[in-house]
């Protein structure tokens, strides 16, 4: 694959996140639904037949793969950063239970 289409495909979804965030906030929405949004938009492409697998380099990239890694990494890490402790520790032990089961769950 060719860098020049792999930073193009990179491009397009930095910008495609961003205006994904913009509409959302505009909402009133978290901005990150924006961007998850446009992720899965940008991810079917090829399956509704839109874009030729060739030149959308999302699926068939080891670079892809690992800065999608990466930015689960991220985003659980900054989640983690949110987390207001004292407002756990308001709610008891169910918001406890549930919060260790959803990290659990494959």
């Amino acid at each position: 694959m060719e860098p020049e289409w792999i930073l193009f495909t990179l491009g397009v979804a930095l910008i495609a996140g961003k205006i994904g965030d913009n509409i959302m906030e505009r909402f009133e929405f978290p901005g990150v639904l924006g961007e998850i949004l446009m992720g899965m938009i940008l991810g079917n492409l090829i399956y509704f037949g839109v874009v030729n697998p060739e030149y959308l380099t999302l699926h068939s990239n080891e670079t892809f793969e690992f800065l999608a890694k990466l930015g689960i990494i991220f985003l659980l890490f900054l989640g983690g950063l949110d987390t207001d402790i004292e407002m756990l520790k308001r709610t008891g032990k169910v918001a406890t239970v549930s919060t260790l089961m959803a990290c659990l769950s494959p």
